[in-house]
């Protein structure tokens, strides 16, 4: 449902393949995803959407950091047309979220956006089925529900490296979200391994370049697809802008920035991140 190359009906690849042409029925769920990733577009200014599916395809996503798929010389026109494929107002809604278009020359993608909403997706499940305590995982996104053994909630597991000490050490979700967002994590690992070459697969969709200056951004929110999808945006915008954004919502995420080079101990940069539950209290 949320490949853009893919071939099931009322899927992203059918929009994608659509673009430029009219309105396709969405899959509900699908529907209900996209119209939660152009929010985060819009509350980005830009940066951060679904409809990065161009630069992506511009930029290899490698083991070792983002990659150029073009040539020096093709960079400023390539880039140009990729970037304005991106913006927020390319992707249109009707009926609600149940159906949608694409303008013309415009990539659907919910890199950063699809695992936080399957991760809701399971817990909601397995309520239907009376599980109303458990944790749910999937790459580095995690949804703790429930009061946990003891009450506290559910422990989370964060990356670790060297560097960064204890600053992401013992934090609990007690009816909470995290989600990591980090470099070098093409594939939404929960680990970073001290001394590689660091690089980011978040391509700031206003700039058409990779961010630099951000090694890690925690978010922990209620929902999952919340956690996620803030976790994408404020790695690519970074603390300053990031705060400033972050100023008009209720209820108030908790995040933290771990922002440098990876040669040393990161600068950290909170936002209510006292709020969050730890596992010596």
């Amino acid at each position: 449902m949320t490949d853009p190359d893919g071939t099931q009906a009322g899927g992203l690849g059918q929009l994608n393949r659509a673009a430029g042409s009219g309105e396709i029925e969405l899959d509900p769920r699908l529907g209900k995803l996209l119209r939660r990733a152009a929010y985060f577009c819009v509350w980005s200014d830009g940066a951060f959407g679904p409809l990065g599916g161009k630069l992506n395809q511009l930029w290899h996503h490698g083991a070792h950091g983002s990659q150029p798929l073009f040539t020096d010389s093709a960079t400023s026109t390539q880039l140009q047309v990729a970037v304005t494929a991106s913006r927020c107002e390319l992707l249109r809604f009707a009926e609600g979220d149940l159906k949608a278009k694409l303008a013309a020359g415009v990539r659907a993608d919910l890199f950063g956006f699809a695992i936080g909403f399957a991760v809701d997706r399971a817990a909601t499940v397995l309520a239907q089925h009376g599980i109303t305590n458990g944790t749910v995982s999937l790459g580095s996104t995690t949804r703790g529900f429930g009061p946990g053994v003891d009450g506290r909630g559910w422990p989370v597991t964060l990356p670790t490296m060297a560097q960064l000490g204890d600053t992401v050490d013992g934090l609990w979700l007690l009816d909470r979200s995290m989600a990591i967002a980090a470099v070098n994590d093409p594939g939404h690992s929960p680990a970073l391994s001290a001394g590689e070459p660091f690089g980011s697969p978040y391509i700031h969709h206003r700039k058409g370049l990779p961010t630099e200056g951000v090694l890690l951004v925690l978010v922990s929110t209620e929902f999952a697809a919340d956690s996620q999808g803030l976790a994408s945006c404020l790695f690519v915008s970074g603390s300053r802008d990031g705060q400033m954004h972050l100023g008009a919502l209720k209820p108030r995420p908790a995040v933290r920035w771990l922002l440098g080079k990876g040669r040393g101990k990161p600068l950290v940069v909170d936002h209510h991140w006292t709020d969050l539950s730890r596992g010596n209290r």
